[in-house]
């Protein structure tokens, strides 16, 4: 067992470098994708959150009130 113990610390102390730098970027990888993904998620999230407001208004809305405004006319601007 000491055996196996000793080759496994010898092989991470040979690879002390390279385990170091693959951290390294491992960490920065992280700190990036997080850096670009809250943005991205938050935009994404207020987005739906618009969309889902106007889809609640548009079932809300009485029949009416969409066929008036069809053809971006309405009474106020029509002749009369």
């Amino acid at each position: 067992m000491n055996a196996l113990l000793r080759t496994a610390a010898r092989g991470l102390t040979d690879r002390a470098v390279e385990i170091i730098i693959v951290g390294a970027l491992g960490v920065a990888t992280m700190c990036l994708t997080w850096w670009f993904t809250i943005p991205t998620v938050l935009a994404a999230a207020w987005w739906v959150a618009v969309e889902v407001r106007l889809w609640r208004a548009h079932r809300a809305a009485p029949a009416s009130a969409s066929q008036a405004g069809a053809g971006c006319r309405s009474r106020r601007f029509t002749a009369r």
